[in-house]
C-alpha cells in the first residue's frame, strides 16, 4: 500500500475489496461502516479516495459541499505519527484547499466533517484539537434474543410473527439481484404509506432518495457480498431483507422492507433475517433522526446502543495544521 500521497480516484465496486481489508484492520461495531453502505448512495453522492501520508481518505462530494464517511483509515506501512497530518489535509482537501492549513479550511467551510467515528476515535481527535460531537445511535442486539423472542418485553414481536404464519400461505426465499424490481415495486408502496402515516417533510426527503440506494445494493447484492430473503405470497414478493457482515461477529441489516398491507410480516422477516445468521451480534443500523423508526427500534430491546460521532475542526484550533502531532490512534 501507498505510504505518502496519491491523486483522487472515483470509488468503483472494483475497490471494494481493498477498502474491506482496510476496514477489517481497523474494526468497529459502527454498521455505518462497510462498504455497500457507502456505495449504496452512490447515485446521490459523488464518491472518491486517495492515499494522505500512508491513510486512505474517502471523500464524499454533493454539490459545493463535501464530508468523509468514516475516519482515515492507516495503510499497513502508515507512521501513526503522521495521523494528524493526515486529518489534516483530509479536511484542507474537503474545503477545496489540499495542502493548505486544516483551521482556516474548516473556518471558511464549516460543512466539511468526517462522520462513521467511534468513541475511542472520538477522544483522538478531540485531543487533537477537533471539535467532536454525537451525532447518531445504531442499534445492536444479540443474535438469540432475536430469535428467541422469549418473555414479555418480546410479546408483542411473538404475537405478530405467529400471526403472520398463521394467516398467510407464503414461501421466503433467498433474496437475488435479479428481484431487484420487483422489490422496489414493493419499496415504493410501503413508501407510499409511510408518507401517509408520516407526512414530515424530512421522512419523505428520505423515504424518496432512498429508493435510488435500494436499487443500487438490490442490484449489485452479490458483487457487494451481501445476502437476502424474500418473502413471497402468492407468487408476489411481499417483503425483503438484505445485509452483510460489519465484523467478525456482527452481522448488519442494510435494508428491510415489508408491505404495510401484510400484518405481521415486518416482524416475520427481522426474526427470519436473524435466525439465517451465524453471528453474535445483529445491527439494525441508526434511526435517521425519526422518531417512528427510533421507537420501531427499541421496541426490540437493544443489548447495546453504539454511538457515532461527527468531527469538524474547531472555529480556534490552537495548533498549525501541518504541525507534526503526538496524538496518535492505537490500532492494535
Amino acid at each position: 500500500m501507498p505510504t505518502g500521497d496519491s491523486p483522487l480516484v472515483p470509488l468503483r465496486l472494483d475497490d471494494r475489496p481493498l477498502i474491506e481489508g482496510l476496514l477489517a484492520a481497523s474494526p468497529s461495531d459502527l454498521g455505518a461502516r462497510t462498504f455497500p453502505g457507502v456505495y449504496g448512495w452512490r447515485d446521490h453522492f459523488d464518491y472518491a479516495w486517495r492515499w494522505i501520508e500512508g491513510y486512505f481518505c474517502l471523500f464524499a462530494r454533493y454539490g459545493a459541499h463535501a464530508y468523509m464517511p468514516w475516519p482515515p483509515l492507516p495503510g499497513s506501512d502508515a507512521d501513526p505519527a503522521a495521523w494528524r497530518r493526515a486529518v489534516a489535509a483530509a479536511f484542507a482537501e474537503m474545503a477545496g484547499q489540499p495542502g493548505g492549513d486544516a483551521a482556516a479550511a474548516a473556518y471558511r467551510c464549516r460543512s466539511t466533517r468526517i462522520e462513521g467515528v467511534d468513541e475511542r476515535e472520538a477522544a483522538a481527535f478531540e485531543a487533537a484539537g477537533y471539535e467532536a460531537r454525537p451525532h447518531a445511535v445504531e442499534y445492536l442486539y444479540r443474535r438469540d434474543d432475536l430469535v428467541a423472542l422469549r418473555g414479555n418485553p418480546y410479546k408483542s414481536k411473538r404475537w405478530a410473527w405467529n400471526d403472520f404464519v398463521k394467516r398467510e400461505v407464503f414461501t421466503l426465499d433467498p433474496l437475488r439481484s435479479e428481484d431487484a424490481e420487483e422489490c422496489l415495486d414493493v419499496y415504493r408502496r410501503w413508501r407510499e404509506e409511510a408518507k401517509r402515516r408520516h407526512p414530515d417533510p424530512y421522512a419523505v426527503a428520505l423515504a424518496e432518495d432512498a429508493e435510488a440506494a435500494h436499487r443500487r445494493v438490490l442490484t449489485d447484492l452479490e458483487p457487494l457480498g451481501l445476502s437476502g430473503l424474500a418473502v413471497r405470497i402468492g407468487g408476489a414478493i411481499e417483503g425483503y431483507t438484505a445485509g452483510g457482515p460489519v465484523r467478525p461477529g456482527l452481522f448488519g441489516v442494510l435494508l428491510e422492507i415489508a408491505n404495510p398491507a401484510r400484518r405481521g410480516l415486518s416482524a416475520y422477516l427481522f426474526r427470519e433475517c436473524c435466525r439465517s445468521r451465524t453471528e453474535e451480534w445483529i445491527t439494525a443500523m441508526d434511526d435517521s433522526g425519526l422518531p417512528a423508526l427510533a421507537r420501531a427500534k427499541q421496541s426490540y430491546r437493544p443489548a447495546r446502543l453504539v454511538r457515532s460521532w461527527l468531527v469538524r475542526g474547531r472555529l480556534s484550533m490552537p495548533f498549525n495544521a501541518r504541525q507534526r502531532s503526538s496524538v496518535t490512534l492505537d490500532r492494535r
